[in-house]
């Protein structure tokens, strides 16, 4: 863990380890730090909320790897990897189905892409907010 930011929100222990080392240890993972969406209602979806929401709505398996993209106060832009394609009749049945969840009054479009950008540490966001 040393000089690698994961994003884990963590709370410090003020016991010493048993080990016998003077190195700090952890009480407790709280969780993650991730990017969220606010749509124009004033509704906030973090990025475990949204990650569920698109799972049971496309499926577990339906992407390799994605990503929503909030680039307007009023739009998402979802990437996604996909080795089978997907139709446009599929995306538009995400589409009606994610605004159901996340509110009419955002746009909502899918681009494939080659790949999901990764981080300095490897790993790509599901959720980038860019407003």
């Amino acid at each position: 863990l040393i000089r690698y930011d994961t994003g884990d929100k963590l709370i410090a222990s003020t016991v010493k380890c048993g080990c016998g080392r003077n190195f700090p240890t952890i009480e407790m993972i709280s969780g993650r730090e991730g990017d969220y969406i606010r749509t124009p209602a004033g509704k906030v979806f973090g990025h475990v909320i949204l990650t569920h929401i698109f799972h049971v709505i496309c499926g577990i398996d339906a992407f390799i790897e994605s990503q929503i993209v909030q680039d307007e106060t009023d739009h998402l832009t979802i990437k996604y990897v996909s080795a089978n394609g997907l139709s446009e009749t599929k995306v538009q049945e995400y589409v009606y189905k994610l605004k159901e969840h996340i509110g009419e009054e955002m746009g909502i479009d899918f681009y494939r892409v080659g790949e999901i950008e990764k981080t300095i540490s490897g790993k790509h966001k599901f959720v980038v907010s860019q407003v």
